[in-house]
Order: structure tokens, then sequence, then C-alpha cells
């Protein structure tokens, strides 16, 4: 699920690519989820790394020296925007 807000996209924290930046921009939870995701540093204008997608659906993530994995169902669940994508140096050495 994409959805435009202002120029920014905002998608689920599951379709990020690996090496993403996304800011955190809410978590679609109940208070009980919203309590444990908090605890974890998982807060509303945070910016983690993508560091994996695995083929089951959970994602790998990294701000600053906690590195968390996130189960898909709730990856599903945390709504973010690019800060900046993965970028791939085409040129010739």
């Amino acid at each position: 699920m994409l959805m435009q807000t202002g120029t920014s996209t905002l998608f689920p924290l599951s379709v990020a690519g690996e090496n993403d930046k996304v800011r955190i921009v809410h978590a679609r939870v109940g208070s009980r989820l919203a309590k444990k995701l908090i605890m974890m540093g998982i807060l509303e204008d945070t910016e983690w790394e993508v560091l994996q997608c695995k083929p089951n659906g959970a994602v790998v993530i990294r701000r600053e020296s906690t590195r968390l994995t996130l189960g898909a169902d709730i990856a599903e669940k945390i709504m973010g925007i690019m800060v900046w994508p993965k970028r791939v140096d085409t040129r010739q050495s």
C-alpha cells in the first residue's frame, strides 16, 4: 500500500529496499504494540537504515548502534517515507 503525502510517498517498511534510509511516519498498530515499538526506539520522525529484506518478509533495520529484526507482520504496519535510496554507481573505473 503506497500513499502520496505531499511530495513524499508513504509506504510500509516491508517494501523498502536494502540500504534505503527511511523516516518513520506512523505505525498502524494497537496501543500494546505501540508501547513495544516505543521501547525499541521505533518512534515517529526517527530514521532507520534497512540492512536486509529477508525472503519471509522480515526486515533488519539499524539506527546508530541499535540493530533490530522485525517480522513481516510488524514491518507491514510501520509506515515511512524515503530519506535516501540505495545508490548504485554505474561508472566504470
